[in-house]
C-alpha cells in the first residue's frame, strides 16, 4: 500500500484559484490495482 499526500493548484475557466489537500492510497486486490482519492482540504484563494 502506498499513502502519497499532496496539494495541487487548480484553475478553473472563471479564473476562481483553489488550492486542494488530498491524499492518494493504492492498494491491490486479486490483481487489480484500486486508488482511493481522499480529499483532506479545499482553500479558496
Amino acid at each position: 500500500m502506498t499513502l502519497n499526500t499532496s496539494s495541487s493548484n487548480f484553475t478553473s475557466p472563471e479564473n476562481d484559484k483553489a488550492d486542494i489537500v488530498y491524499t492518494l492510497k493504492k492498494n491491490e486486490y486479486n490483481g487489480n490495482t484500486f486508488v482511493d482519492l481522499f480529499i483532506k482540504d479545499i482553500r479558496k484563494n
